[in-house]
């Protein structure tokens, strides 16, 4: 009965302590903690103002008001592991207010915020009268389970925090947007993309080499050149390959085809679904007898790039009589 009251007593609480500002002064602090470190959970809060303000920039008022807030006083020199996740992960610490999210990058308000606490334990351990130490569990929306937080009454009935090196541990880094490098409005059509990689490298072949690994680079995930010259050296004596992917191409005339003027032969087997990240595009060679995979990967604008092409080099079942004959 105990443990429900004092889950109930959490979440009246916490919403209750929600709105509060961070402390402008170490007088703000002090002027509050008669009241509202009373309970372990508004104890809790206030713990998470100071740290707040520290991270706001005011370094030297947030090391006055954790140092107010917490039992070890000398927590800058034993505590090595938390001035670390302060000063290098600060976003450790914006993963347990509620809202603030790894695909938000942790955003959230200071000064208008909610924790989520859950689990108290009024007797953690048993040495100590109920209610003199006390455990209380904190979600982080970047960590896989909850994380204990240990505080202690003093003298005066307030808590104070004595044990949070849980808090201290990593989390998932915040999610940075996936943007491929240049901007290619029509490259949110994967089809698209394959017609115009297989431009530039139909130009490389017939000799116009910058121009065909500037547009080839420009549609890979990476833009990585030793992707592209990799598959040009295996293929060069073998270009009639990147010819035959050129809709209306015959291994009788050693797949003839003009770069400025052709047509591509590819499909998607299946509708994009909305938001997808990754597609194949299907090939057809005109000297090959199966279709063959070109994968895809698309960034946060819906933009496609080529990431693994290597079935397109694989050699076909239909030779010109002169492979390494010019073509184009």
């Amino acid at each position: 009965m105990r443990m429900l009251l004092a889950v109930v007593a959490l979440c009246l609480l916490t919403a209750a302590l929600s709105a509060a500002e961070l402390p402008k002064t170490l007088d703000d602090l002090k002027a509050r903690i008669p009241t509202e470190a009373k309970t372990p959970e508004g104890a809790i809060k206030l713990w998470f103002d100071c740290v707040f303000v520290y991270l706001g920039g005011d370094k030297e008022l947030g090391v006055s008001l954790i140092t107010e807030m917490t039992k070890d006083k000398d927590w800058q020199g034993t505590m090595e592991y938390f001035v670390d996740a302060l000063n290098s992960k600060p976003y450790i610490w914006r993963s347990y207010v509620k809202g603030a999210t790894p695909e938000n990058k942790y955003q959230m308000n200071p000064q208008e915020y909610e924790l989520e606490l859950r689990d108290v334990i009024l007797k953690p351990y048993g040495d100590y009268e109920e209610g003199k130490v006390v455990m209380i569990k904190v979600f982080s929306s970047g960590a896989d389970s909850l994380r204990p937080f240990i505080l202690e009454r003093n003298s005066r009935g307030e808590y104070k925090a004595r044990e949070f090196s849980s808090l201290c541990v990593g989390v998932k880094p915040p999610v940075e947007p996936i943007i491929a490098a240049g901007d290619i409005p029509q490259s949110t059509d994967p089809l698209w993309v394959w017609k115009e990689f297989l431009h530039g490298m139909l130009l490389y072949l017939a000799g116009q080499q910058d121009p065909g690994k500037q547009i080839m680079t420009a549609l890979l995930v990476d833009g990585d050149l030793t992707l592209v010259t990799h598959y040009v050296e295996l293929s060069a004596a073998k270009s009639y390959i990147w010819r035959s992917y050129a809709k209306g191409t015959t291994v009788d005339d050693g797949y003839k085809v003009d770069p400025a003027n052709f047509e591509a032969d590819a499909a998607l087997k299946a509708p994009l679904a909305a938001g997808a990240r990754r597609c194949t595009v299907w090939v057809k060679s005109t000297g090959g007898v199966t279709d063959r995979p070109c994968q895809m990967t698309a960034d946060d604008r819906g933009q496609w790039r080529i990431s693994e092409l290597s079935s397109l080099c694989v050699g076909l079942q239909k030779v010109p009589k002169d492979p390494n004959a010019d073509n184009f």
